[in-house]
């Protein structure tokens, strides 16, 4: 992610504001020309929340090749589980089938770790979004006040958009916040009249700031997580392949006279995969369009 500095002419660009009117001073960088309007904030807050999106954010779960095969397996499990009396005293077939069932298990619980990498992720996010949203209402406020008082100096401290806010790195948008809160608290008597609910509207806006700092470890202490149940991930399913290649598929032939009725929902459910590849090959077109010979 680029510092905090380095984001601040990328955003006026963004913004259409021309680098050289961005000036900094002992507060931080500001801008000194007129902000242009946003079209509104669903369209602001969705360009802030892919900029913000971590790295690999996308590939939070399990892979198309993976999910099929979990797939498959739910659905062997679910065709022994019904049937156990056709296997129970098979006792290779038992046992397999119970390590089988943990790996089964295993993938359920390191899938949900996976996910909870980008939950974490997206609360931060929210809790960015209106940390910021609250911070440049109370901006907006000091900045009127600090305008008509000649207060100049607590007018650059406080001079930051919702955009600014949202830019740069997570501590920095922590700390811009909480600079405009202190201005805020110094003054919050003079606000009176300029801001809805003074007293309210401070404590609400420093709640947030330190809900937001909380939530700037979580994404990384789930990314730790979510990277050794990737790994632990790949792990488990080739021991569930091997106790389905090597044992299970070997050991349920045994009931094809005793079980018939099982054997064909193990062997359907063992086709599962295959049949979720076919599906997707399907979407894929036969015939893709070549490109016209000159």
């Amino acid at each position: 992610m680029r510092s905090d500095a380095a984001s601040i002419p990328c955003a006026a660009a963004d913004a259409g504001i021309s680098a050289c009117s961005i000036r900094k001073t002992g507060a931080g960088f500001h801008n000194t020309t007129a902000r242009p309007p946003f079209p509104n904030s669903d369209f602001r807050m969705l360009i802030f929340s892919l900029r913000n999106i971590p790295i690999g954010l996308q590939s939070r779960c399990m892979n198309a090749k993976q999910e099929n095969k979990y797939t498959m397996y739910l659905a062997v499990k679910a065709a022994c589980d019904k049937d156990q009396a056709a296997w129970k005293d098979l006792a290779a077939f038992a046992n397999s089938c119970a390590k089988f069932n943990t790996c089964v298990t295993n993938i359920k619980s390191l899938a949900e770790a996976q996910e909870r990498q980008s939950g974490a992720a997206e609360e931060k996010q929210i809790l960015r979004q209106e940390m910021c949203m609250d911070a440049a209402v109370v901006a907006g406020a000091v900045g009127a006040w600090a305008a008509d008082n000649k207060k100049n100096d607590i007018a650059q401290q406080v001079n930051y958009s919702e955009y600014d806010l949202m830019g740069g790195r997570d501590t920095a948008s922590a700390s811009k916040c909480q600079i405009i809160l202190d201005a805020a608290r110094d003054n919050a008597a003079s606000l009176v009249g300029y801001l809805k609910d003074v007293t309210d509207a401070l404590d609400t806006l420093e709640n947030k700031i330190k809900a937001y700092g909380k939530s700037i470890i979580k994404p990384t202490e789930a990314r730790k997580t979510a990277k050794g149940a990737t790994e632990k991930l790949k792990k488990e399913f080739e021991t569930a392949d091997g106790l389905l290649e090597e044992r299970l598929d070997k050991l349920v032939v045994q009931f094809k006279s005793s079980a018939p009725v099982f054997l064909t929902a193990y062997q359907s459910a063992r086709e599962t995969t295959a049949n979720a590849a076919t599906r997707e090959a399907k979407t894929e077109p036969d015939n893709p369009p070549q490109s016209p010979k000159p």
